[in-house]
């Protein structure tokens, strides 16, 4: 809060020696909006946009504030009009699609939500739908670091978004006793940017023992993934994701195994491939928006894209056994029957 607070001053500063520019002003009027100023922070960032129209970043800070402030129509505006100057940036649709979810229009914003990926598949990027098979999961834990092999199997295990959920972790929030949240525990998500994100992950019994070893002695952080700076914890494991998959894939070549090589993905797709096994696994759409933390069933209909026929066999093959073994037991016993 110091640091933004110092950031704001140096902006003020240079805005008042004249330095009456866009990129200024939109700097000031993010660092008002980190501070929850929202009236010094709108009128910094509608000068901004004033002075130049095409300042994307600049529309979007907009939107939030007009979003904080209650003004949900001229922030779907700045919102739209950060998607026309940068359509290739997938944080206006996002935007946008939380906007349409809280105003009670799921449909617009599962639409909303699903341009949000095309657009950001630039070449040489790979976007966050991504389902990881169990092939690549076991050699890509095999050469992980310990630190990321455990976020991994969390995150591929609990669906927790690994910047807001994840990373800052709390052992406050880490319960491993069995309870009726989870016959193997459960983890507390306490909030988020919608009230849907704050619930209760069931924990599979390898997040269990993950959590297990790396519970802390008396004193220790009070992060579940500990690291330096002000934050107090981990705030990303991109160049080491990036690292393990390099070495899945140098291993993979010196065996002259081509089919073990791994397509780059984001550390993100752990989230997505967790909730696609669901899916997969039977869990019905209302189940896993609870558990993925979405406001809506409609946002999760995106991880039954990824069903496949065998699965849907599976399913059907589970119904008749369901149904099967209800007829039974509606057939009443014979000695009720001779009474």
């Amino acid at each position: 809060m110091k640091r933004q607070a110092d950031s704001q001053e140096a902006f003020t500063k240079l805005v008042q020696a004249g330095g009456d520019a866009a990129p200024l002003h939109l700097l000031l009027g993010k660092s008002y909006l980190d501070l929850c100023q929202n009236d010094e922070a709108r009128k910094e960032l509608e000068r901004a946009v004033e002075l130049n129209a095409c300042l994307p970043f600049g529309h979007l800070n907009l939107g939030v504030v007009y979003q904080r402030l209650g003004m949900f129509d001229r922030a779907g505006k700045e919102f739209e009009t950060e998607m026309a100057v940068s359509p290739r940036e997938p944080w206006g649709y996002e935007y946008r699609g939380i906007l349409y979810l809280d105003s009670g229009d799921p449909d617009r914003a599962l639409a909303m939500f699903h341009k949000a990926p095309a657009v950001h598949e630039l070449p040489g990027k790979v976007n966050r739908e991504r389902v990881i098979s169990f092939a690549e999961e076991r050699r890509y834990l095999a050469e992980a670091t310990p630190s990321v092999r455990d976020m991994a199997t969390l995150a591929v295990g609990t669906g927790l978004r690994p910047n807001s959920e994840l990373f800052p972790l709390l052992w406050v929030n880490v319960h491993l006793n069995p309870s009726a949240e989870g016959p193997h525990g459960f983890v507390h998500v306490s909030e988020g940017k919608t009230d849907a994100a704050r619930r209760n992950v069931p924990l599979t019994p390898r997040a269990r023992a993950i959590l297990e070893m790396r519970k802390p002695a008396k004193g220790g952080s009070a992060f579940v993934f500990p690291g330096p700076g002000n934050s107090g914890h981990i705030t990303t494991v991109q160049h080491a994701h990036e690292r393990t998959i390099e070495r899945v894939n140098k291993a993979a070549r010196e065996r002259r195994q081509g089919k073990d090589v791994i397509e780059p993905f984001e550390f993100y797709c752990w989230r997505h491939t967790c909730g696609t096994r669901w899916a997969e696994a039977g869990l019905d759409k209302y189940s896993v928006a609870r558990l993925m933390g979405h406001s809506s069933p409609r946002v999760s209909e995106r991880y039954y894209i990824h069903v496949t026929e065998p699965h849907v066999t599976t399913g059907f093959e589970r119904f008749l056994t369901y149904q099967a073994q209800r007829l039974v037991e509606s057939v009443p016993a014979v000695t009720e029957r001779v009474q």
